[in-house]
């Protein structure tokens, strides 16, 4: 499994063209990562919108993965930390649905199983 291009990722330039709607993404270092350009009828029946928030989100990808690893490491630390009460741990161990999501979407982001 290859890593992904570090961030941040940025949106380097809009373009409402008269054949549709472009975005650029690149890294920090300017190299592209991807463009978002609707094509085929329904994607061109979305709004200008919908391509921008999905342009956003695109971007934000490496800042997202971070932010979800940083997070379920700071619940492993209080869930072995002696301090904090047993109740509190049990919910961050016992399989609650939203750390779950945040583990799911780290392995989609990373590819792993």
């Amino acid at each position: 499994m290859s890593e992904h291009t570090p961030g941040p990722w940025k949106i380097l330039r809009w373009a409402d063209e008269k054949k549709g709607f472009i975005a650029i993404v690149n890294d920090a270092t300017g190299a592209h990562i991807c463009d978002v350009f609707p094509f085929g009828t329904r994607a061109l029946a979305q709004s200008l919108a919908v391509h921008q928030a999905n342009a956003r989100l695109i971007a934000a990808a490496p800042d997202l993965l971070n932010g979800c690893n940083a997070l379920l490491g700071l619940l492993q630390i209080v869930c072995i930390r002696d301090d904090v009460p047993s109740d509190i741990r049990r919910i961050f161990e016992g399989g609650n649905h939203r750390i779950e999501e945040a583990r799911g979407a780290i392995a989609k982001a990373t590819g792993a199983a």
